[in-house]
């Protein structure tokens, strides 16, 4: 294209080169936003940002110690048994700053954490049952209903007395749409003589039968959701005593009740498993190579 202006000195225009040339724009590179990646990515980014915020336990006041925060393993009491619960799924939150970026990504990622945490309920400054309850019980029904996982402590009271047990049926109606997998360590007094053995459960009938699993009829039962149900008898309680097969048959007996009248997909696996110590080193190391990986 071949330009002109005039020179200078204003005598004459001349022609300047007939070798310029106007450069169009060149188009600018389309950057790659974050909802432009697929969903499928976005949740997974979820979860990593889950993992690596856990919740860490802060002391209620002076002279308190701080609730332990370890991974609790299990193994089965009856051999060949496998595909039990992760001990390693996270306790975690996804910040505020994240939740509140957009309500595309809120509306993604505030189930994240009630979806793959384990939500732990023991007793140590007061009654797990009554901690679950009350935590349950302060959330709103999408919460409750998105939670998956959790681990809780049982006492002999808490399941056959009054007013622990209308307190246990509280929660299993709480939990009845969306727990998944459920971690249940139940401890038993030495000086409970009334609890029955395998072998009278079994052939109990009638009123006592119906009093003996009450905390099933009206409470497990009611977890629809419910998959995976992993039974520990507290090695410091009255059951510790029992053999193991003793505490297979017993189990037995929980999974039969539990799934009187369900079938396929309706039922639920009941296992007996046993606590496993583990070295503080071999839980980290496990740890970071569940976060890594």
């Amino acid at each position: 294209m071949t330009t002109y202006h005039d020179g200078q000195d204003g005598s004459s225009q001349g022609e300047v080169s007939s070798q310029t040339h106007w450069l169009s724009p060149q188009p600018r590179a389309r950057r790659l936003r974050f909802l432009d990646l697929p969903v499928e990515i976005r949740l997974r980014i979820y979860k990593y940002v889950l993992q690596l915020t856990p919740v860490r336990p802060r002391q209620l006041g002076a002279g308190y110690p701080i609730p332990p925060q370890e991974v609790y393993l299990l193994k089965p009491v009856a051999p060949g048994v496998r595909n039990l619960l992760s001990p390693y799924r996270p306790l975690g939150f996804l910040p505020s700053s994240l939740l509140c970026s957009c309500r595309q990504i809120y509306s993604e990622a505030r189930a994240v954490p009630f979806h793959n945490n384990e939500f732990v309920f023991i007793t140590h400054f007061s009654l797990s049952l009554s901690t679950a309850c009350a935590f349950a019980k302060s959330l709103r029904p999408w919460q409750r209903d998105g939670m998956r996982f959790a681990r809780l402590d049982l006492g002999y009271g808490d399941i056959y007395r009054e007013p622990s047990l209308a307190q246990w049926e509280e929660l299993c109606g709480y939990w009845e749409d969306g727990l998944k997998g459920l971690r249940l360590r139940m401890g038993l007094s030495d000086l409970v003589s009334d609890l029955p053995r395998p072998k009278q459960m079994c052939e109990s009938v009638g009123t006592e039968d119906q009093k003996t699993w009450r905390w099933v009829d009206h409470g497990l039962r009611r977890l629809r959701g419910l998959r995976l149900l992993e039974f520990e008898i507290d090695r410091s309680g009255g059951m510790a005593k029992w053999a193991d097969e003793e505490k297979v048959v017993w189990c037995e007996k929980l999974s039969e009740r539990l799934n009187n009248g369900r079938c396929g997909r309706e039922r639920t696996i009941v296992l007996c498993v046993a606590w496993v110590p583990v070295e503080r080193e071999t839980v980290e190391n496990a740890c970071d190579d569940s976060v890594s990986g």
